[in-house]
């Protein structure tokens, strides 16, 4: 999603048609292939741009379609979090390091290392081996990705992830 990361940088600098073109292909790009998330969060940046290039009907249109995705996404939580932000600023910021900054906390590069193990077949002491920290750090760090990725168990924090763009 580098348009859409761009969009936002320049749509911060003040260049906001540079801006609006950047979150064009960023919309574009994302229908070919992203996720719900990811089309909905580059229709919201575009609605957001748009909105202070004084285009309101074009903007209104974007957070509506983006609505309408939300209200269709699995993960309730998050598909809220992103409307109530487009609705409050009628736009939504975009995080630098993760997505998961979306739902709540920031995953640390510890979770994150846990994170990445979670898709194979490794148990949790196998992870703890090849990270070379004991079966309590893993279900330490395993619990706390669950909590800040709003998951139960394994394989929800697994399919969160790939949503987010973090596996």
């Amino acid at each position: 999603m580098v348009p859409l990361a761009a969009a936002t940088v320049l749509d911060v600098r003040g260049d906001r048609a540079a801006a609006a073109e950047a979150a064009d292909m960023a919309v574009a790009l994302a229908r070919k292939g992203a996720g719900i998330l990811e089309v909905a969060k580059a229709l919201l940046a575009r609605a957001k741009i748009l909105e202070d290039l004084g285009d309101h009907e074009t903007a209104t249109a974007n957070r509506n379609e983006a609505g309408a995705l939300l209200r269709g996404c699995a993960d309730a939580a998050i598909a809220q979090t992103l409307l109530t932000a487009a609705q409050r600023s009628k736009g939504v910021a975009v995080t630098a390091r993760n997505e998961a900054c979306a739902v709540g906390e920031e995953l640390t590069p510890k979770e994150l290392e846990v994170l990445r193990l979670l898709p194979t077949r490794l148990s949790r002491s196998e992870i703890g081996a090849r990270l070379y920290v004991s079966l309590n750090t893993v279900k330490t760090h395993q619990r706390a990705v669950y909590r800040k990725l709003s998951v139960e168990h394994r394989s929800a924090a697994v399919s969160r992830a790939r949503e987010l763009g973090l596996l």
